[in-house]
């Protein structure tokens, strides 16, 4: 009787501890997915908006985005990680240098400067419109913003 129960332990723990290793790759792989995908990515971008200029390319999971402030100047380039699952994409902070610095500093020139600075991880979406080559990202998380977007080439391997 008492090495039944012994064996019934034994394999409801080994039952659970493969149930967890399980659950961990999963969320490893459904983590990571997106960045993998983005390994696919080779396309530039152009974004000319009200309170700046963004001219960029992705090639192998790697976006370099060189943004200008339109009020204050500034001028800086930003090195990513790109991820993409389905709409959904992820930008993972790398490097970022600035060019120029900031001439002429108002409210509206200070927060557009300092929104792009020190995001460890942005997330948002990329919609296609009907035009060809014209999409709208939509950022979320840190901040909420939306640009149009003129982008030539393929975003991933498989999306």
């Amino acid at each position: 009787m008492r090495s039944t129960n012994a064996m019934a332990n034994l394999r409801t723990i080994a039952t659970s501890k493969c149930f967890v290793a399980l659950l961990l790759m999963v969320s490893v792989v459904w983590l990571l997915y997106p960045f993998v995908n983005g390994l696919g990515c080779s396309y530039r971008f152009t974004h000319d908006g009200e309170l700046n200029l963004q001219k960029g390319k992705c090639r192998s999971g790697v976006l370099s985005v060189y943004i200008e402030n339109k009020a204050s100047g500034r001028v800086i380039n930003k090195t990513m990680l790109w991820g993409k699952r389905g709409s959904e994409i992820y930008t993972l902070f790398i490097s970022q240098r600035e060019v120029k610095p900031a001439v002429a500093v108002d409210n509206q020139a200070l927060y557009a400067d300092t929104f792009y600075d020190n995001q460890l991880l942005i997330v948002g979406l990329l919609l296609e419109t009907k035009q060809p080559n014209q999409y709208i990202s939509v950022f979320d998380y840190p901040f909420d913003i939306g640009y149009d977007i003129t982008l030539f080439g393929k975003t991933s391997f498989f999306d």
